[in-house]
Order: structure tokens, then sequence, then C-alpha cells
């Protein structure tokens, strides 16, 4: 009667199924810990967005906190003073 057939390196086989399994949860945690930064990265991506949009749209216009005169006259005299004007 012939013996079956006996894997030698069974062992090694199995070890190296632990060793795949362990560094699919070691990627799974890394793909975890960057989705959770890029979505940091995209809310302050936003933020900034929003914060430059409303400070260009203040720029168009001086008088919105209602010191634009204040701020123009004088420099309108040191200006035209120079002939900067």
């Amino acid at each position: 009667m012939a013996k079956p057939f006996q894997f030698k390196l069974e062992k090694v086989l199995d070890y190296r199924g632990q060793l795949e399994e362990q560094a699919k949860g070691v990627l799974a945690s890394a793909q975890e810990a960057y989705d959770t930064q890029a979505a940091v990265v995209e809310n302050l991506t936003n933020q900034m967005a929003a914060h430059l949009s409303k400070e260009a749209e203040s720029q168009k216009s001086p008088n919105a906190c209602g010191c634009g005169d204040s701020i123009k006259r004088p420099l309108s005299r040191i200006c035209s003073g120079r002939g900067w004007n």
C-alpha cells in the first residue's frame, strides 16, 4: 500500500499564511489612518477655500467694515503729495 502524500513544508505554508494575515491587518489599519487624515486635509482645504473667498469678497468692497473712508482719505493725502496718485 502506498503512503498518503505528506507535504513536509506544511508548517512553512501555515506560517506564511499567518504572516499574510498579519500583513493584511497592518495594511487595513494603515489604510484607515490614511483615509482619516485625507478627510482632515480635505476639510482643511475646504475651510481655507471658504476663508479665501470670503477674504476676496471683503477686498472688493472697502466700505464693508465701515472703515474704508477713514483709511482712504489719509492715504490719498500721502500718495498725492508724493506723486503716486
